[in-house]
């Protein structure tokens, strides 16, 4: 029985390098299916940090969304957790806009942990992206010796598709992709001048291929590796009473983070604290010890007799774990 042409090509176990090429062209984004997306929370769906539903005003190098953090020089600006509809379908997006006008830049970053990077690589960036500021373009650091600046997108205020692709030469730090109204001379920014992107990815190759959608447990594992702040009813701790008014208690995270993280509290009255199932008043403060799979917790009980479990003492109450890069 004579082969087809299709059959033949499935059977080859050994390809010319034309062949090889032609195949990563013409269909790269088969080649690159999945898991190819080293930016977490690409799509804006995790913010354990707060909504940010409407315009808010955080301070410079802060985070908001899981994994995104703002900068900005000479101008302020506002950070926003939208919903869009893009070509039909209903997305999350962020949105950074100009509350001033100067020459300056604000700028939306995430930075990717650098054993994540192939050094001598061909890397590509892409996003959805609308804007009204003639100089908003990709820009990146530490991919290489010095910065380095994307093509400007069309900034007439529709959305767009848009890509970038470099090398990575540089050997030392973590990699840096930041979308910003911004250039090396730094740019005129006008009070209301905006930009709001969704779907960030980067991945190797020269292509920019179709966005990688994971599910949203999938993004939030990603995300808690490098800041966790569990809800209310979520975190509790227990252990065994160590002397006077203090206990030691222990509780896993959800996952291993990526480092030892800062801990924040909102103060001394954060918690409930028992022993021998009695509530005790007043709380504590948590004394910090832990590592990067478990938190070992001192707490320094303010009542007058020891504890030995922990929670946190109603809705409005918070603790959070942070190693972001």
């Amino acid at each position: 029985m004579t082969k087809s042409a299709t059959r033949v090509a499935a059977d080859k176990v050994t390809f010319t390098q034309a062949e090889v090429t032609s195949a990563v062209t013409a269909g790269d984004t088969a080649a690159r299916a999945g898991r190819k997306n080293l930016i977490i929370n690409g799509s804006a769906m995790v913010s354990q940090r707060g909504s940010y539903t409407s315009a808010t005003t955080i301070q410079n190098a802060s985070y908001f969304l899981d994994r995104f953090r703002f900068q900005n020089s000479v101008v302020t600006g506002t950070v926003q957790h939208t919903s869009i509809s893009l070509n039909g379908v209903n997305k999350k997006a962020i949105k950074v806009a100009a509350t001033s006008t100067g020459t300056g830049y604000l700028i939306l970053q995430q930075t990717v942990e650098f054993e994540s990077i192939q050094v001598g690589e061909n890397y590509t960036v892409s996003c959805w992206v609308r804007s009204n500021n003639a100089n908003t373009r990709f820009r990146q650091n530490t991919f290489r010796a010095t910065s380095e600046d994307g093509t400007a997108f069309t900034n007439d205020g529709n959305w767009e598709k848009v890509s970038w692709t470099f090398s990575s030469t540089g050997t030392t730090g973590s990699p840096t992709i930041n979308i910003a109204m911004y250039n090396n001379a730094n740019v005129s920014i006008s009070n209301g001048d905006y930009f709001e992107i969704t779907e960030l990815q980067l991945e190797t190759g020269s292509v920019a291929t179709d966005f990688e959608h994971r599910s949203y447990g999938e993004e939030l594992a990603l995300c808690l590796r490098y800041f966790y702040k569990p809800a209310p009813l979520d975190f509790s701790a227990q252990g065994t009473h160590w002397s006077g008014n203090n206990g030691y208690m222990t509780f896993n995270f959800p996952v291993p983070m990526r480092a030892k993280p800062s801990y924040a509290d909102s103060g001394s009255s954060t918690y409930k604290t028992y022993y021998n199932g009695i509530q005790r008043v007043n709380g504590g403060q948590l004394g910090d010890g832990g590592g990067t799979h478990t938190e070992i917790i001192l707490l320094n009980s303010n009542s007058n007799s020891p504890s030995t479990f922990v929670r946190l003492d109603g809705s409005d109450k918070f603790c959070s774990f942070d190693a972001e890069l």
